[in-house]
């Protein structure tokens, strides 16, 4: 295949990044910590984990601000609930948990469950937002004193995260907040002195070749 054509085809993926409109899951934490660098994780150890403890209305933890309409409520590993983990929750049923994202990450994820399952209330939409776009996922989530669910998501082509939220009739449980940055491609700009390098490197070799050309033509003709 001719280099200018190498080329273009980059230029041609480039752009088809920069026109993302869906982000990139993952339901590992390992084929999503490949995806670049990981910049800030929150697991919530650091509270004590025989208690629950009352965060208020607004709870900073790193680049990200949870909100809860009642009061965010850090749930410990050995309270009565008996999670797996201290999660991060709130204190009011069948309200919706929000959290703002500070900074510009492309990377997002983190670790999912519901307080309850025996109501049968699993279902769960994550809602989230960028700079760009609202991006609304379904889950049905198991319970937090059995496992959690991790979700992934990367984006592309100058989007980043502004925040995330749930809306679900069930108490809601976040571990595990994982925040970076994808590793860097090339902007266009510089795809495209790709290929006009790669162009002028294939003008060049089309006149090495014909100058062969000439050179033989000239040899059977003396």
């Amino acid at each position: 295949m001719n280099a200018w054509k190498v080329a273009f085809g980059l230029a041609l993926a480039q752009l088809a990044l920069s026109a993302s409109a869906v982000p990139i899951t993952f339901d590992d934490r390992g084929g999503f910590e490949n995806q670049g660098t990981i910049e800030e994780f929150q697991d919530f150890e650091s509270f004590d984990s025989n208690n629950f403890t009352e965060l208020g209305t607004e709870f900073v933890d790193g680049s990200v601000t949870y909100t809860a309409q009642g009061v965010n409520l850090l749930v410990g590993a050995n309270t009565f609930i008996n999670p797996i983990s201290n999660t991060m929750s709130y204190d009011e049923f069948d309200t919706e948990l929000t959290a703002d994202i500070a900074g510009q990450f492309t990377m997002f994820a983190l670790d999912m469950a519901i307080n309850n399952t025996a109501a049968g209330l699993t279902d769960v939409t994550l809602t989230l937002f960028t700079n760009l776009s609202t991006y609304l996922f379904d889950f049905a989530l198991p319970a937090v004193q059995d496992e959690q669910l991790f979700q992934g998501f990367v984006l592309t082509g100058g989007e980043f995260f502004t925040g995330f939220g749930f809306n679900a009739e069930n108490f809601v449980h976040v571990d595990n907040v994982t925040l970076g940055n994808v590793a860097a491609i090339p902007e266009p700009p510089v795809m495209l002195l790709v290929m006009a390098g790669a162009m002028s490197m294939g003008v060049a070799r089309r006149k090495r070749q014909m100058r062969t050309v000439g050179q033989k033509w000239l040899s059977n003709v003396v």
